[in-house]
């Protein structure tokens, strides 16, 4: 017993120099954080709380001074940051009506650093924080999110992929730009600080990357000095990418392919949270919302492909008005095997929606190997951008430039 109490007294002293030391380097403000829940071993965090408020709400008050606020009124009486605020952007922008503004919507005054670290007996990871809505500001520029909207990781395995981006790009060019810068900063930096590959843990819908590495065997001051380097290797990639995010040659890479510059405000493809007469919004003009999405989906894990086979499914068979493109443009459906071959279910209205009987099509038959996913080839495809349109991503994609 009294092992173990000096053990957790040498962790607590470690992460209360560790959020000292980063609080000092950063300008922000990092406090301890003790975690002990049931389904959890017991660890610490290392909390930047000048970011991550959402942690304390049990403690108002407290740390009010401490907090970060976006947007940042400018000396000039500019609105700085307004795309790292806490709140839903699609409200902020669709539902209110506020055009993007460039660069001062991404300019953030306030000094780079991570959002928090966690620290257990056997590893410690680092979180850098979400930098970019991957989803919104597809919305916002080529009215396109990415499907399904439930799992996270699936989008990762998609992005990854060089092959799948490229195809990608032909509908999504400056997301898909956005994603190349992230990845090329993210390789430099890692190359520079000596992070191994095997730590990085991607979250590709918010531009975010953690580092996962074990302690073991290690002591306070090879954890502190550990923990401190690929701290700093994460400040500076938030850093650099946001430098990207509010730069001359990104707002050219949008601005020159936005689709429907007519509808800023996407009422023909989103619903805003309150639907009335002053929202603008048109159930009459309302086209449904459009996804793109990776089928068929080989991971190289059935488990993997198997789950997003059924999340594919039931978005096919619950939501009527979203359309499902794969990555060629094509339409997805939903389909039964018979013995005259593959016949599609529901029937299709005049805007595109497919229509499911859900009396005749439940949700428990979408288990059943007979109902497949299906390209439909006759309903409207996704257009293409033309390669000229796209020439930034030649340094990218030069492969693609060949075709």
């Amino acid at each position: 017993m009294i092992s173990v109490a000096l053990e957790n007294e040498s962790k607590k002293s470690l992460i209360e120099n560790l959020c000292r030391e980063l609080s000092k380097r950063s300008g922000h403000k990092f406090i301890p954080e003790k975690v002990m829940h049931t389904n959890l071993p017991f660890h610490w965090l290392c909390v930047n709380i000048s970011r991550d408020v959402k942690c304390f709400h049990h403690r108002p008050g407290e740390y009010e001074k401490y907090i970060l606020r976006y947007p940042v009124k400018s000396p000039e009486g500019k609105e700085l940051g307004m795309m790292y605020t806490e709140g839903d952007l699609y409200k902020i922008y669709f539902d209110a009506k506020r055009q993007i503004k460039w660069p001062d919507d991404w300019i953030d005054p306030h000094p780079a650093s991570i959002d928090f670290i966690e620290v257990t007996d056997e590893y410690v990871v680092i979180e850098k924080g979400q930098d970019l809505d991957l989803d919104f500001i597809s919305m916002a520029y080529y009215a396109i999110e990415f499907g399904p909207r439930q799992v996270n990781e699936l989008l990762n395995i998609l992005f990854i992929n060089k092959e799948n981006r490229m195809k990608l790009a032909r509908f999504v060019p400056a997301v898909i730009k956005d994603f190349n810068i992230f990845l090329k900063l993210l390789d430099e930096i890692r190359a520079r600080y000596g992070i191994n590959g095997s730590e990085i843990n991607l979250n590709v819908r918010a531009l975010d990357c953690s580092l996962k590495f074990k302690i073991t065997g290690m002591n306070n001051e090879e954890i502190l000095d550990s923990i401190l380097t690929r701290a700093e290797a994460l400040t500076e990639l938030r850093r650099k990418f946001r430098e990207w995010l509010s730069s001359e040659e990104r707002r050219n890479c949008y601005e020159k392919t936005m689709l429907f510059p007519e509808d800023p405000f996407r009422r023909c493809f989103h619903i805003p949270d309150v639907v009335d007469k002053s929202s603008g919004f048109s159930w009459k003009k309302y086209e449904g919302m459009r996804f793109l999405c990776k089928w068929p989906f080989k991971s190289g894990d059935d488990k993997v492909d198997k789950k997003y086979e059924q999340v594919l499914k039931h978005e096919l068979w619950d939501a009527e008005s979203f359309k499902y493109y794969d990555l060629d443009g094509l339409r997805l459906r939903l389909t039964k095997k018979t013995e005259r071959g593959l016949r599609f279910l529901g029937r299709v209205n005049r805007k595109g929606w497919v229509i499911i009987d859900k009396a005749k099509v439940r949700e428990e038959d979408l288990n059943r190997e007979d109902i497949v996913i299906a390209v439909d080839e006759r309903l409207e495809k996704l257009p293409k951008f033309p390669l000229e349109k796209i020439e930034f991503l030649q340094e990218d994609f030069p492969e693609m430039f060949k075709e």
